[in-house]
């Protein structure tokens, strides 16, 4: 846990299902929480909420992306437009996992 402090100075919960390697933990701005057996599955529709939300917000940030590079494209009059390779989604080319993760990262 040394690198803890270099991302936040408040105090961290970790909160563990049905994995006991990590308890062994001492450190101050840490509090371990166990949840008991077999909850996990009163705890998996907050899951399916939280991704869903997720999952349509990302959707409509990269669609929105795609359409502003069309729209460039279209925009610039070219009769043969040609989409910049390796660069990525922000940069107008085709989108790649690193495009996905940021827009993931944003939307979070």
């Amino acid at each position: 846990m040394p690198g803890l402090r270099t991302q936040t100075a408040s105090h961290v919960f970790l909160i563990l299902v049905n994995l006991s390697c990590h308890s062994e933990i001492g450190h101050p701005q840490v509090t371990i929480t166990k949840l008991p057996p077999n909850t996990t599955t009163s705890y998996q529709p907050l899951d399916k909420g939280i991704i869903a939300a997720t999952k349509g917000r990302y959707k409509t940030r990269y669609l929105g992306r795609v359409s502003a590079n069309l729209d460039r494209l279209i925009a610039s009059g070219d009769p043969n437009p040609r989409v910049p390779r390796g660069g990525g989604l922000y940069q107008g080319g085709p989108v790649h996992l690193l495009d996905a993760a940021r827009i993931v990262k944003e939307e979070w």
